[in-house]
C-alpha cells in the first residue's frame, strides 16, 4: 500500500513547489471493543493551495478510495488566518486491535518498502476486562529522518528526475524548505473512557474532524529540518462501564436473600 502516503506526500511535493509550509495530522480514535478510525488531514498553506490549483482536480483521491479508505471533498478556508488554505482529509476504520498497525503501515510505510525506516513501528493495541471496566493501552514507536524525502519512493523519484522532491538539496535550503518549521506532523490518540496516563500531551476536546469529544494524547514532530526524531507514544485509559439494571437488580435481590439467610441464622442460633 504506497497510495496512502502519497497524499501527504503529494501535499509535501506542493509546498517544495510552492514554498510554502504542510501541516500533516494522524489522528487515531479507538471505540469501545477495540474499533475505531484512523484520519489523515494534511493542510496547505494559501500560497501552497494557489500553486495547488484546484483541488477537486489536481489531487486525485481514486486510488485511496479504492484501497478502502474514505476521502472527503477538499476544503477551501473562506475566513480566518488559514483563509485560502486547502484541506485534504481521508480516513479508515479498523475493526480490531490487530488492524490498527496495518493501518498506519499503509500511512508511514513498512521497514525496508522505501528504504528507509518506517515511521510508526511495534503499534499495539491492548484491551484488559476488569468487573464493570475495560483498561485501554495504545503504543507505537515513531521514527523520523527529518527529510521530507523519508516519504518519496523509487516510482516517484524516477519520475521528478531522479530528484525525490524534484529539488536538488541546494534548491531546498535555498527556499528555505529544510528549516524544521517547514513541515510538521503531529499524532493523536483519543482511547475510551478516562486517560490515566500518556507520553504525549493530554488534552479535552475533539481531535482532527471527529466529532467525538474526550481526553486525547498528541505529539508532535518536524518532517523536516534535518533532525532525527524517535519516540515512543504510549497512552492508557480506564473505562468504567454502569452495570446493567437487571444485574443491578439481581444483585439487590442477593443481597437480600443474604440477609434473609443471615436473619434466619441468628434466630436459630438463640434458639
Amino acid at each position: 500500500m504506497r497510495t496512502v502516503r502519497l497524499i501527504i506526500l503529494g501535499a509535501l511535493v506542493a509546498m517544495v513547489l510552492a514554498g510554502c509550509q504542510v501541516d500533516s495530522q494522524v489522528a487515531i480514535r479507538v471505540n469501545e471493543g477495540g474499533s475505531g478510525t484512523v484520519t489523515v488531514t494534511v493542510h496547505l498553506d494559501a500560497e501552497a493551495a494557489e500553486r495547488l490549483g484546484d483541488p477537486a482536480t489536481s489531487v486525485q483521491l481514486s486510488d485511496l478510495v479504492a484501497a478502502g479508505w474514505v476521502a472527503d471533498s477538499p476544503k477551501t478556508d473562506t475566513s480566518g488566518p488559514t483563509k485560502g488554505g486547502v484541506t485534504l482529509v481521508v480516513r479508515r476504520k479498523f475493526g480490531s486491535p490487530d488492524e490498527l498497525a496495518q493501518v498506519l503501515s499503509e500511512i508511514g510505510g513498512t521497514p525496508g518498502e522505501t528504504g528507509s525506516s518506517a515511521v510508526f513501528s511495534d503499534v499495539q493495541l491492548k484491551l484488559t476486562d476488569g468487573f464493570a471496566s475495560t483498561d485501554y493501552s495504545f503504543s507505537s514507536a515513531l521514527s523520523l529522518t527529518g527529510s521530507l524525502e523519508q516519504f518519496s519512493d523509487p516510482e516517484l523519484t524516477a519520475a521528478l528526475g531522479g530528484l525525490p522532491l524534484a529539488r536538488t538539496p541546494e534548491e531546498l535550503q535555498a527556499e528555505g524548505l529544510t528549516a524544521a518549521s517547514a513541515a510538521t506532523l503531529k499524532v493523536s490518540v483519543q482511547l475510551p473512557g478516562n486517560l490515566e496516563q500518556s507520553t504525549g500531551k493530554i488534552s479535552t476536546g475533539k481531535i482532527s474532524t471527529g466529532s467525538a469529544q474526550g481526553e486525547s494524547a498528541s505529539w508532535e514532530f518536524p518532517l523536516s529540518g534535518g533532525t532525527a526524531s524517535s519516540a515512543t507514544m504510549t497512552a492508557e485509559s480506564s473505562d468504567t462501564q454502569a452495570l446493567p439494571f437487571r444485574l443491578l437488580i439481581a444483585a439487590a435481590a442477593l443481597l437480600v436473600l443474604a440477609g434473609v439467610f443471615l436473619t434466619v441464622g441468628l434466630l436459630r442460633r438463640r434458639r
